[in-house]
């Protein structure tokens, strides 16, 4: 009876063995097909460097008075910094709203965002109004509503 268990475990043993061959094989196969390059295969390039990460600078301009949005205003923004890296000009739509894209490599800065009404009285005489944001990397947003007097 010993003899039987043994040749039967030998068995088990040379046939586990054959099927991990098996699958080492078909792995190793499956291994060299999908980290070939194919002709009709585009690959992405990997990329090096720092990540980077875009400072927004978003508002709305309101009347003061009645809180409206206020459109035609021009909106500047522009760094005050010694380097003096950026400067952007928009002007607001109906809905009063702004939005300047500062890119990192401007960051950090000292930046003046100054609104000006400059379609005349059109919609309203407003004065001007500006602020200065200091930008310490603390945040990749800020978001500036104004409220503009009437002149």
């Amino acid at each position: 009876m010993n003899a039987w268990k043994k040749r039967k475990k030998s068995a088990c043993n040379h046939l586990l063995t054959f099927y991990q061959y098996l699958i080492g094989l078909g792995l190793g196969i499956l291994g060299s097909l999908c980290g070939c390059d194919m002709p009709t295969q585009r690959r992405t390039q990997p990329l090096y460097g720092m990540p980077t990460i875009d400072l927004g600078i978003s508002g709305q301009i309101k009347a003061a008075e009645t809180n409206e949005p206020v459109a035609g205003i021009r909106v500047t923004c522009r760094d005050t910094s010694s380097r003096a890296s950026f400067a952007d000009t928009t002007i607001t739509g109906s809905d009063g709203f702004y939005q300047f894209i500062i890119p990192d490599e401007s960051r950090p800065g000292h930046f003046k965002v100054q609104a000006d009404d400059i379609d005349g009285t059109v919609n309203g005489l407003f004065s001007s109004k500006d602020t200065v944001v200091v930008d310490d990397y603390s945040s990749y947003l800020i978001k500036i509503d104004m409220k503009m007097d009437t002149e």
